[in-house]
C-alpha cells in the first residue's frame, strides 16, 4: 500500500515537472523590452519604439495604446512604395505564441500625437499597451537624444507622408522568428 502511494506521488511529481518544463504557458504573458522615444523634432508629434514578446502558448492581440503625454496614441506602419515613404494606421496586431513584435523605425511604431507638453531628454513617459488576453501593461519609456537613436529613420521620425484615416485596420503582423 505504501509503495503504491509513493509511486502515485512520484507520477504526480513527474507530470507536474513535465508541465513546468514547457517554455510557453497558457496564461497570458507579454514581455516588453527596449522602450525608447527619441526627442521629437516637432512639439506636437513623437514616436515610441519597443519590443513585445508573447511568452504564452496562445496568441494575443495588441488592441490599442495610450500615453500620458499624448492626446492620441496610435500604432502605425511605415510603407515604402518606390521612392515614396508613407505612414499608415495599423492594428490590432496579433502576436503569435513565442513570437516577437518589434516596434522600430521603418516598420511598426507608436505615434504620439497632440503632445500635451514638450519632451526633454531624460524624462520618462508612460505608455499603456492594451492586449486582448494580457490586459493593460504600463510601460515606462525614456526620452533619448536624437544622437542615441539607432538608425537614420529613428533620428528623423517625421519624414513621412501621413496617409489613410485614423481607423484601426486588422491582420497579423510579420513577426521575428517567422
Amino acid at each position: 500500500m505504501r509503495i503504491r502511494r509513493v509511486l502515485a506521488l512520484m507520477g504526480i511529481i513527474a507530470i507536474a515537472a513535465a508541465c513546468g518544463s514547457s517554455s510557453l504557458s497558457a496564461a497570458p504573458k507579454i514581455v516588453v523590452s527596449s522602450p525608447r522615444t527619441p526627442l521629437p523634432a516637432s512639439p506636437s508629434v513623437g514616436a515610441a519604439y519597443l519590443t513585445i514578446k508573447n511568452e504564452s502558448s496562445q496568441p494575443d492581440v495588441l488592441l490599442s495604446a495610450a500615453s500620458d503625454v499624448a492626446g492620441q496614441t496610435m500604432l502605425h506602419l511605415d510603407v515604402t512604395n518606390g521612392n515614396t515613404e508613407s505612414m499608415v494606421p495599423a492594428g490590432p496586431i496579433t502576436i503569435a505564441p513565442g513570437k516577437t513584435l518589434s516596434l522600430q523605425p521603418g516598420g511598426y511604431h507608436l505615434m504620439l500625437m497632440n503632445l500635451k507638453r514638450m519632451l526633454t531628454v531624460g524624462q520618462v513617459i508612460h505608455v499603456n499597451l492594451v492586449f486582448k488576453r494580457a490586459g493593460t501593461i504600463v510601460v515606462s519609456v525614456p526620452v533619448v537624444h536624437l544622437q542615441g537613436a539607432t538608425t537614420k529613420l529613428e533620428r528623423h521620425p517625421l519624414r513621412h507622408v501621413h496617409v489613410g484615416g485614423h481607423g484601426v485596420g486588422g491582420g497579423a503582423a510579420r513577426q521575428e522568428g517567422e
